[in-house]
């Protein structure tokens, strides 16, 4: 059977949105997930001009980095199929074999 799981991450104002899904794609990536989002550089250079956003970003990025690793290693077929970003939130959506 066929499931769906959304990540949810907080982007602050000022947030470089194209740096954000490419630190998330390289993430992604890493991992083995197969995704579409954009890889244009270096996920390390991403970074907020804000140091209590920055923090928070970096705190949500190992936060999603050890949920994604649990439902790799948990669930079958486990891809990103679809990410939007909003004004306050970036949502990621899994698709996964049960």
């Amino acid at each position: 059977m066929i499931k769906k799981t959304t990540l949810t991450v907080q982007v602050p104002p000022m947030t470089d949105v194209a740096e954000l899904l490419n630190a998330y794609g390289s993430l992604l990536s890493a991992l083995g997930i197969p995704h579409q989002l954009p890889i244009t550089g270096q996920a390390s250079k991403f970074t907020h001009p804000d140091a209590t956003a920055n923090q928070k970003l970096t705190d949500e990025f190992f936060g999603a980095m050890q949920q994604l690793k649990g439902a790799v290693a948990f669930h079958h077929e486990f891809c990103c199929i679809d990410a939007s970003i909003g004004p306050r939130l970036a949502t990621f959506v899994f698709q996964y074999n049960e």
